[in-house]
């Protein structure tokens, strides 16, 4: 028997805090930003730029973190200099593919 979904039902799991139905902001949220965003990147110097703008653009966004993977380019470099507080790099000393 398949029951029905309750669509104003809000409560969901959120950094460990359950948000009961009806409450608008149970962790003090300061917006509506709640989605982290993981970038791999690999020798994408052309495009990370482009990229960064695009998704630190989206209202529900509230971090990125861009995974440079040995990166032989200046993609490290094009992220470092991008301007936004949302922006995070990690920098992996070679290439590991993708495993």
């Amino acid at each position: 028997m398949a029951s029905e979904v309750d669509p104003t039902h809000t409560a969901t799991w959120t950094r460990g805090h359950e948000i009961q139905s009806g409450m608008t902001n149970p962790v003090n949220l300061p917006d509506e930003r709640v989605l982290a965003v993981l970038i791999p990147a690999y020798n994408e110097e052309a495009t990370i730029q482009t990229i960064l703008e695009r998704v630190d653009a989206l209202p529900c966004v509230r971090e990125i973190i861009v995974v440079d993977d040995g990166s032989s380019d200046h993609t490290a470099r094009r992220v470092e200099v991008f301007d936004s507080p949302r922006v995070r790099l990690l920098r992996q000393p070679k290439n590991l593919g993708k495993t």
